[in-house]
């Protein structure tokens, strides 16, 4: 009788143990999201401001919005909307140089 209760005993613990390492994995994944998401922000307030008269300028904005809306989707590959951002930060200069 008390080997089978010893035996029971182990059991839970082991049941336990796994169940914290669940738990601990689920609150890193958030925390990864947390940053991510803080990441972002920090993105779009460093982004440079865009030439004057830059012509997609409307179209850009909503392109953004958009992006931002859909939330997740976006964090698997957070650089897109940067590289937009570049794009117009190189016409300026190239304008300037023709006139």
């Amino acid at each position: 009788q008390q080997q089978q209760q010893q035996q029971q005993q182990q059991q839970q613990e082991q049941l336990q143990q796994q169940q914290q390492q669940q738990q601990q994995e689920q609150q890193e994944q958030q925390q990864q999201e947390q940053q991510q998401q803080r990441q972002r922000h920090q993105q779009q307030q460093q982004q440079p401001a865009r030439p004057p008269g830059a012509p997609q300028r409307d179209e850009e904005i909503q392109a953004d919005a958009v992006l931002l809306s859909s939330g997740k989707s976006q964090g698997s590959h957070p650089p897109k909307p940067q590289r937009r951002w570049l794009r117009t930060g190189l016409v300026g200069p190239q304008e300037e140089e023709t006139l």
